[in-house]
């Protein structure tokens, strides 16, 4: 047990905050995703392109965090795992690129791969950081 305690990162105020934002920002993007399937069929939701987009904006600022996360970890190798498996989003998310106007892939590639590897990602990442989010 003292091993475990000795090679846990300890993070100032600053990092510690750093951390909780990030994974706000990640429960965020989870719920805008929500968002974005239901209005494939409740027509009331009007903004889901918008939120869409705001989406893929938060994925840029994801990469950045990521990469102050990982220096932040360097001697945590299974949470610098679950930030490299971004990699799995960003290529599910590259199957839209160019094809945004189109609907019925559009609601078909978000809903059948780039939401399930976010969310799976999100999952894993909460996980790894959830012991310093809540000390």
């Amino acid at each position: 047990m003292s091993d475990f305690l000795t090679n846990k990162v300890i993070l100032d105020e600053t990092k510690h905050t750093f951390i909780g934002e990030y994974c706000e920002m990640l429960s965020t993007i989870e719920e805008a995703f929500h968002y974005v399937i239901a209005s494939f069929e409740d027509y009331e939701k009007t903004e889901g392109d918008t939120v869409l987009t705001d989406i893929f904006q938060a994925f840029a600022q994801i990469a950045e965090s990521n990469d102050i996360l990982k220096s932040l970890f360097e001697e945590q190798p299974s949470v610098i795992t679950a930030i490299n498996k971004y990699e799995e989003v960003t290529d599910q998310a590259m199957k839209l690129d160019g094809s945004f106007a189109d609907q019925n892939l559009k609601e078909s590639v978000i809903k059948e791969n780039l939401y399930p590897a976010f969310a799976t990602w999100h999952g894993e990442v909460r996980r790894e950081l959830n012991s310093y989010t809540n000390s």
